[in-house]
């Protein structure tokens, strides 16, 4: 996933940016994602602008498995199948 390997794009009606916790957590900002929505995350993309079939380290994830909080701006994604981590 080279040089941010911990880095995602995270999809949900927009394109926000997300960061990696462990293998089944992204943490990403809270008005990036809607609870009951589903949201989708791109590991390994080193380039949203151009064909994604060049990318051979990229991973795709949805979930709709949203924990936000009340006090911040940040929410936590659980993803239902573990990202391949280097």
């Amino acid at each position: 996933m080279n040089q941010f390997p911990w880095l995602v794009a995270v999809t949900s009606g927009g394109l926000c940016t997300g960061s990696v916790l462990d293998e089944e957590w992204i943490i990403t900002a809270k008005h990036c994602v809607n609870v009951g929505n589903t949201v989708w995350i791109k590991a390994g993309v080193h380039n949203r602008d151009h064909n994604l079939d060049n990318e051979p380290n990229m991973q795709i994830r949805e979930s709709k498995e949203i924990y936000v909080s009340d006090k911040g701006d940040f929410a936590l994604i659980k993803l239902p199948e573990p990202l391949e981590l280097n």
